[in-house]
């Protein structure tokens, strides 16, 4: 079974995941699917870093906060949620959330 996030861990990946939604903008899709398909930590964290180098070259207004990568990388990194968090980052990197004004009155951020 697979391990629960918690939500710091969450809101991390979502913040990390709508930085890299710049990539899917570009139809730049290969470095997020090995983040998604990778079996080995380190592939998923070396293209974090790419990701992150490619956004930093186009947008680096775009680039995510230090702790929320922090924190993404431990994820990916874990022996029991690395599989699943990279498989949820490159799944919410797909997406984009349009502020509404049900998530502001919910105070949900994007």
């Amino acid at each position: 079974m697979a391990e629960k996030l918690e939500p710091s861990e969450w809101w991390a990946l979502r913040r990390v995941a709508t930085a890299l939604n710049l990539l899917i903008e570009n139809k730049a899709y290969n470095t997020i699917d090995v983040i998604a398909d990778s079996q080995k930590p380190e592939l998923r964290v070396e293209s974090l870093w790419r990701a992150l180098r490619m956004i930093a070259s186009e947008d680096p207004n775009r680039l995510p906060p230090q702790r929320d990568v922090e924190i993404t990388i431990r994820l990916l990194m874990d022996e029991k949620k690395g599989k699943i968090a990279g498989s949820i980052l490159a799944t919410l990197s797909l997406t984009h959330e349009k502020e509404s004004e049900e998530n502001k009155a919910e105070g949900v951020v994007a």
